[in-house]
């Protein structure tokens, strides 16, 4: 007959997969842009805004904490009384804690910009249909973009970016697995959740001359005493920005706990 383990054994075997289970948890600060809908946002919250329930198609998650709308954080107060009813998007920050984004994020390369520090992190919700020619969407096999065939079905979506990462296929977290296997090929339309390090912006930098009396002086070293070059002093901007994204919303609700905790955000009457 086989041995039963031991106290002290069992005991070793549980700390481990426990500690294994904490090293694959990760706590991400993840930007979204939501619409607002016919029927409001689709979003449940409780009274500590984490999310109780969505609408089908959402890339939030029950569980997200939001904690900042349209740059402002939210500080204690309840959702409801901070956004603006009437506004047609909210810019929102939420908190997310997830073992399987983790296990996604653990077989990125060192250098992946969505590992970098304090990086700005994106997640958005897109939607490929699929033409005669595929998806048009090249993957590595550790989940990141890295072709968008020109013309193809996933460029005309707009969404993707060299460099995203796919967490989840058709609304089911990839983990540890490679997207490709997680889509169906036979399906016309196939629905990702991507994550992106996005760049920061706008950014504006203001080179401005020396003073006047040098300014005009270096000028017509380089001009010659005869030009009056005065005119031509002048300031330099220069400037970058960074893009956004936006998430779609659908119908079905699902539900996470009592329901009765939730407080809908309803469409403004």
């Amino acid at each position: 007959p086989s041995r039963r383990p031991r106290a002290a054994e069992l005991l070793s075997y549980l700390t481990h997969r426990i500690a294994g289970q904490v090293e694959e948890l990760v706590e991400l600060r993840l930007h979204v842009l939501v619409k607002r809908g016919t029927k409001g946002l689709g979003i449940g919250v409780n009274r500590g805004n984490v999310i109780q329930s969505l609408t089908a198609g959402h890339v939030l998650q029950l569980g997200d904490e939001i904690v900042s709308v349209d740059g402002v954080d939210i500080a204690g107060r309840h959702l409801a009384h901070v956004i603006k009813p009437e506004a047609p998007t909210y810019s929102l920050v939420v908190v997310r804690r997830d073992q399987v984004i983790g296990m996604t994020m653990r077989r990125l390369p060192a250098d992946h910009p969505v590992l970098r520090p304090k990086a700005r992190l994106q997640v958005l919700h897109a939607v490929i249909l699929r033409d005669q020619h595929g998806l048009g969407l090249g993957l590595t096999p550790n989940n990141v973009v890295e072709r968008i065939k020109p013309g193809g079905a996933a460029e005309r979506c707009g969404l993707f970016h060299l460099n995203d990462v796919v967490i989840a296929v058709d609304g089911k977290s990839i983990g540890a697995r490679s997207a490709v296997h997680a889509i169906k090929p036979d399906s016309f339309e196939t629905a990702f959740d991507i994550l992106r390090a996005a760049p920061v912006g706008p950014v504006r930098v203001v080179l401005r001359p020396p003073a006047r009396a040098q300014t005009v002086s270096k000028l017509r070293e380089l001009g010659g005493p005869d030009e009056d070059l005065s005119s031509r002093s002048s300031q330099l901007n220069l400037a970058t920005s960074g893009g956004d994204g936006e998430a779609g919303l659908g119908q079905p609700a699902r539900h996470s706990g009592d329901p009765s905790s939730a407080v809908p955000l309803a469409a403004k009457p």
